[in-house]
């Protein structure tokens, strides 16, 4: 941004300057002060709009969602990714540390899983070596549970795309304990998978409670809990919500959408502009 304002306003060039921001924090003010002399702000979701100080355009990231679109045979998919073909799947994907809940999600599933004998949990993600401590000790629980046949932390995918297991879930949970922004749900949503989500990052832009999914409180476990158990409960409830997902991202959430809501921003600040301006982005 400061190499941006010296080419403007000390070299004239003749430029305009757009800053996009996905942070979830105050900022210094240093930082305000370059933001606040920038031509235009977009913010990678309405959480991040909250934390800027000036006018910004919400633009969500999109999704392929060709990629990631429902299965006809779910079941063959299962098989192929040696799951339980006529099991309830829950799944909980990502990188597996706290910060992305993944205690959470393990004792939400100790609780639930003795209630629904048809279900199972699926972990699934990327492990640093400074998290191997942290999966230990989350295999040693679900073990002393009993649960070690139903409840599996299984090693990251390393194929081109993780959509199978999104298609191959019944139903997706992003614990979370805080997020930049977080494609899962996005992901999942757009497998016509319902979604239990925290409200951190862009999760309260993509979930709209009740209709296709649920979202709680970071760190409240019950009522993670509870919105989880509600799914697994209602298989009508899971059917509509994993329909209007679907639909959701249709509608909202396609790269089309962002690179669309992108370039308005970009089309308003050249229509603005006096003879030729170059248009640079930080």
């Amino acid at each position: 941004m400061l190499a941006g304002l010296i080419l403007k306003y000390i070299l004239r060039k003749k430029l305009k300057l757009v800053f996009t921001s996905a942070a979830q924090r105050c900022r210094g003010e240093y930082s305000r002060w370059l933001i606040r002399r920038m031509d235009a702000v977009i913010a990678a979701s309405g959480k991040a709009k909250s934390y800027l100080s000036v006018p910004a355009k919400v633009v969500l990231h999109g999704i392929d969602a060709d990629a990631f679109a429902p299965v006809l045979d779910r079941s063959v998919l299962r098989a192929r990714l040696g799951l339980n073909p006529d099991a309830l799947i829950v799944g909980c994907f990502g990188r597996i540390r706290s910060q992305k809940g993944t205690d959470l999600f393990v004792d939400a599933m100790i609780e639930l899983l003795p209630r629904h004998p048809q279900a199972q949990g699926i972990i699934m993600g990327g492990v640093t070596a400074q998290q191997q401590g942290f999966v230990e000790d989350l295999k040693g629980k679900i073990e002393a549970a009993g649960l070690g046949d139903r409840l599996r932390i299984l090693p990251e995918d390393k194929g081109f795309t993780i959509a199978p297991w999104f298609q191959a879930s019944d139903i997706y949970v992003a614990p979370q304990r805080w997020e930049g922004f977080g494609l899962t749900p996005l992901e999942a949503m757009s497998c016509g998978v319902p979604v239990v989500a925290t409200r951190v990052g862009a999760f309260e832009d993509l979930v709209v409670p009740g209709v296709t999914g649920f979202l709680v409180d970071p760190e409240d476990l019950v009522a993670l809990t509870e919105a989880t158990d509600k799914l697994l409960s209602d298989v009508q409830m899971r059917s509509s919500m994993a329909d209007a997902a679907r639909s959701k991202v249709l509608g909202q959430h396609l790269l089309k959408h962002e690179a669309d809501a992108i370039m308005e921003v970009y089309r308003d600040l050249l229509h603005t502009a006096a003879g030729d301006t170059e248009l640079r982005t930080y």
